[in-house]
């Protein structure tokens, strides 16, 4: 009875000391649980040809390959295109990045998980980040996992990959609003192209200014935000030439149309007269940007309303000028908090 009481008890021990040793190893740092990957090496048959890297992999994208960013995916090539990007040190939607990405995801190339850790260890990145990464991949390498959609950007933890992970997302969302731009081009009367070129134009400067002094740029989120207003600046602009093109928009009264006037006026000028201690709140962003801002605002709304009083006589200038100020409203409210 003793005896057997001693068995089970080391066997208990020995089953705890086992979960201790695993639970200790997990929480190890995540540089000394790389080691076990640092010396894997792809199989060769994965690798690139001289005559592929002179040749049909000379200047190519294994990001755009890979999710097939304005053409038709490719991960096999993807693959050798992010041998290439290695070795020219290319990185952040490039080389071990994408390596990373093909080998969890066993897309592009046989799945291998214990090679997509070795690839992640050799990322430079934030320390939780890193550690979040190797942590994340190791728990799939435990669990049999067998899906297909690891992404560089589920572990990001810095405003700098928060950047790269929102233009990585807008590269992909601008294809898809380009092929509805060519559809509107394409049915765009001849008489009106004249006017569509010029708003064309005037939308490509407001954004512009827009981003470059109406965000604020103060924080290492910067370039997602940034990148994320781009994308709505210009999926808002698209949305309105769609409702236009379908003979459909925003209707304004003319006394709406002076009150709305009225409102924008009235508010540009507390912006414009705002104490010191009221712009702090605004980040980067300054009274002089916004009004630089208005002016390319002012030549957007003008060829805007000329654009869709001339693509269909029924629409009233106006109210398209209405409807592009009560945007405006929306969107200095938003950023100066008046």
């Amino acid at each position: 009875m003793v005896r057997a009481l001693v068995v089970v008890s080391s066997a208990l021990f020995v089953a705890l000391s086992g979960e201790l040793c695993l639970a200790l190893a997990a929480e190890a740092p995540w540089q000394q649980r790389c080691e076990k990957y640092k010396d894997l090496t792809p199989p060769s048959a994965d690798q690139p040809t001289a005559g592929e890297v002179a040749g049909p992999l000379k200047g190519c994208q294994s990001e755009t390959l890979y999710y097939g960013i304005g053409m038709a995916a490719d991960p096999a090539q993807a693959r050798k295109c992010a041998f290439v990007e290695v070795a020219a040190g290319l990185e952040v939607f490039g080389g071990n990045d994408m390596l990373m990405v093909i080998y969890a995801n066993g897309v592009g190339a046989t799945r291998n998980l214990p090679l997509a850790l070795h690839y992640a260890c050799r990322l430079q990145g934030a320390q939780a980040e890193m550690e979040g990464r190797v942590q994340h991949l190791e728990k799939l390498l435990a669990s049999s996992w067998s899906d297909h959609d690891f992404e560089l950007c589920q572990d990001i933890t810095s405003g700098y990959m928060m950047g790269h992970c929102a233009a990585h997302s807008e590269r992909m969302a601008a294809v898809a609003r380009a092929q509805r731009m060519q559809r509107i081009a394409a049915a765009m009367p001849v008489a009106n192209q004249a006017a569509f070129a010029r708003l064309q134009a005037a939308s490509d400067g407001f954004i512009k200014a827009r981003v470059e002094h109406e965000v604020d740029q103060s924080g290492t989120a910067r370039g997602m935000f940034m990148v994320q207003e781009e994308g709505v600046l210009r999926e808002d602009y698209l949305q309105m030439l769609e409702a236009f093109a379908k003979g459909k928009g925003h209707h304004y009264s003319e006394a709406e149309a002076k009150t709305k006037a009225a409102d924008l006026g009235t508010l540009l000028r507390r912006i414009q007269e705002a104490e010191p201690e009221a712009q702090k709140g605004w980040g980067s962003v300054d009274a002089n940007g916004i009004k630089q801002t208005q002016v390319a605002w002012i030549a957007y709304r003008d060829a805007f309303a000329a654009y869709a009083s001339a693509r269909d006589p029924r629409v009233n200038a106006g109210s398209v000028s209405t409807w592009l100020t009560a945007k405006r409203i929306h969107m200095l409210k938003s950023m100066s908090g008046y």
